[in-house]
């Protein structure tokens, strides 16, 4: 006899946000502060702000949940939508310039939302999907998380690739 389960749509996107903090968590080890502020070619973003905006992300979605975000207002600086100016401080050729936070302490904090987030979806009610957020149902609000870490994640692995580290996935 077979048995099939059927994941719930939280339980779904909790193994999508796992799956890719493992691959975020590999493609980072022994990455080191000078390698995640080295500018890429052709002015675009440093692997310091784009790991950085990825957990600005995750972050915002924790407090959203209801949870204690790691970070405060001082990551702005990894906000970042499209169009939007950049803040003060921000350095086209080593973005986030002076405000970078360091590397290691980058990592450590994405360890830490990373747990946040991982316990609130193992304890969110499936109503709060529905619960309204900047426009769109908060169900919309983790399936665009979820493709961002997606997309972000996979500019990881480039960026160990620029740093002359072999691959890790």
């Amino acid at each position: 006899m077979t048995t099939t389960t059927t994941m719930t749509p939280v339980a779904t996107l909790k193994q999508m946000l796992d799956q890719s903090h493992q691959m975020a968590r590999a493609n980072l080890a022994g990455m080191t502060h000078t390698d995640s502020m080295r500018p890429p070619p052709e002015g675009a973003n440093t692997l310091n702000w784009v790991y950085g905006h990825t957990l600005f992300w995750r972050n915002e979605i924790v407090t959203m949940l209801g949870g204690e975000g790691v970070w405060g207002t001082d990551a702005g600086v990894y906000r970042g939508h499209p169009g939007e100016p950049r803040p003060a401080g921000w350095d086209a050729g080593r973005n986030p310039g002076a405000d970078a936070k360091d590397f290691a302490t980058i990592v450590a904090d994405g360890e830490r939302i990373h747990e946040r987030l991982a316990a609130l979806l193992d304890s969110v009610d499936p109503a709060v999907l529905e619960v309204q957020v900047h426009g769109m149902p908060m169900g919309q609000m983790l399936v665009s998380l979820a493709v961002h870490d997606a997309y972000h994640v996979g500019q990881l692995g480039l960026y160990r690739r620029l740093a002359g580290k072999a691959g890790a996935i």
